[in-house]
Formats: structure tokens, sequence, C-alpha cells
């Protein structure tokens, strides 16, 4: 799908199994995303 494509930080977030390295990042993104969604 071109959507998480062009959002890889959005696609870290729906998919954080896929990279068990950085599973806490996305953990900590997700929860920034969910306050800003612009936010990097």
């Amino acid at each position: 799908p071109p959507g998480p494509v062009q959002a890889p930080r959005s696609a870290a977030i729906a998919d954080p199994f896929s990279t068990d390295g950085l599973m806490s990042f996305s953990k900590k993104q997700e929860g920034i995303a969910r306050l800003q969604p612009t936010a990097r």
C-alpha cells in the first residue's frame, strides 16, 4: 500500500512487531503520534 510506504513512521507504529529492534521506539512514537499526528 502507498499509504504506509510514504509514511515509514506510521508503518513502524502500525507494525511494531515487524521491527523488534524499534519496538521501544515505535511504542514511544505511538504515544507521540496520538498526541501529535503531524510530529515526526
